[in-house]
């Protein structure tokens, strides 16, 4: 049986985040293994769903968009997970960027036998402002 990824990023109000994140996602060198890409709506209102459209358009992987009117990381990241046909779960935050490398290099631990889990390191863009709920301190 052939090992295949799927890719999991729940989104919620941030179509510019999204955006960047699927384009970043077109760019990712090969990772030796089939991937997919599921997209989880977390939000009743429009929007997420035609940045999914225009970014996928041409998509090597095969993608699909979900919407999950529960509110919260956990429920959008379970429904991801429940319309995955992948065997490794990959997670993506709709506002990070991921290097072109990232699939490859998240996933190639646990693909080999050496781990359960992998996890990466986030680069804070000093150009971003902290947003008001996070706080100054």
């Amino acid at each position: 049986m052939t090992t295949r990824i799927t890719v999991v990023v729940p989104t919620f109000r941030r179509p510019g985040g999204l955006s960047q994140a699927l384009g970043a996602l077109r760019e990712q060198h090969d990772p030796h293994v089939p991937w997919e890409l599921v997209v989880v709506d977390n939000d009743d209102a429009p929007g997420a769903e035609s940045v999914f459209s225009t970014m996928t358009a041409g998509l090597v992987a095969p993608a699909r968009f979900v919407r999950e009117p529960r509110r919260g990381a956990a429920p959008a990241r379970n429904a991801g997970i429940a319309a995955a046909e992948g065997d490794v779960i990959a997670f993506l935050d709709d506002d990070v960027v991921p290097g072109p490398e990232w699939l490859a290099e998240l996933t190639a631990p646990v693909l080999a036998g050496r781990c359960d889990g992998t996890g990466g390191l986030v680069r804070l863009d000093p150009s971003v402002a902290v947003p008001e709920w996070l706080g100054s301190d």
